[in-house]
């Protein structure tokens, strides 16, 4: 296709959409997304990872569009930062005292890493779930903290989670966004950090119109991202409000479901199975 208005966007969150636990991204995905690059398509990982975490997936792929990550708090390519949004330190440091008064395990993205306290049962999984990533460990945060950072992590029992969300979100108010990016993690970013926001500000960048903006996510941090794109497709295993939110219902990770929304929304009749 030539021309903007022939193109769309296309948004992958990456866990539970390009790759489930296992992370590796099926045959059948990595068709997809080749045909719709050949096609003219422009394509992007949207993921609460940071940039240096996504950078050889999107690699791996063929990909050289800018990346969403830390939930959209950084969009860019690697020599180019499109956008970038932290926390303030005093915003920062209320999240720090309540996760620290609760003793949940907590990371800080910073542009030079990722730091927690202590080396923890749950940090481990983390760099389990995270290959390449190297934790720093630093004692307390609250007092290794000096500038706002990027993004906070607490890491928790799922048992716990949304309670978490909410006693954070009711705990921070307006000034953080706070969502749930697995069952395990609970994440803290700039108020008008979101993967949907920076969606659209990527589409804006490349001439093309909202509606030709394809989400495709499953938890509830891919809420914003299916609510602002032109077609939002929860896959699967989404959450149920994440499907009722969505314009389609893809089939699970483990069923290809992000190849078969690329091939339903993007490619026509192509099949790539």
């Amino acid at each position: 296709m030539s021309g903007a208005n022939g193109r769309w966007l296309i948004a992958l969150d990456l866990d539970g959409t390009l790759f489930g636990d296992d992370l590796v991204i099926a045959p059948r995905v990595r068709r997809a997304i080749a045909a719709a690059q050949a096609a003219g398509h422009l394509v992007t990982l949207a993921t609460g990872r940071s940039f240096a975490t996504t950078q050889p997936i999107a690699a791996d792929l063929g990909l050289s569009d800018p990346l969403i990550t830390y939930q959209g708090a950084v969009v860019r390519t690697p020599g180019e930062i499109i956008w970038q949004r932290t926390l303030t330190l005093e915003v920062a440091r209320r999240a720090l005292h309540f996760s620290e008064a609760r003793a949940l395990p907590t990371h800080v993205y910073l542009p030079e890493g990722v730091f927690a306290a202590r080396r923890t049962p749950e940090t481990s999984v983390y760099e389990a779930m995270h290959p390449g990533v190297r934790i720093q460990f630093v004692g307390s945060l609250s007092a290794f903290l000096t500038v706002g950072p990027i993004k906070l992590l607490l890491i928790l029992d799922p048992a716990r989670t949304d309670a978490v969300l909410r006693e954070l979100t009711s705990h921070l108010g307006s000034s953080a966004a706070v969502v749930r990016s697995h069952s395990l993690f609970v994440e803290v970013t700039h108020p008008t950090v979101s993967k949907g926001q920076a969606l659209l500000a990527l589409a804006a960048r490349a001439g093309i119109p909202r509606q030709r903006t394809l989400g495709i996510g499953d938890n509830h941090n891919d809420l914003p991202l299916i609510a602002a794109a032109g077609v939002g497709v929860a896959m699967g295993n989404a959450t149920a409000t994440l499907k009722a939110l969505a314009d389609w219902v893809a089939p699970s990770v483990q069923e290809d479901g992000a190849a078969v929304a690329i091939e339903r929304f993007i490619l026509g009749s192509l099949d790539c199975s």
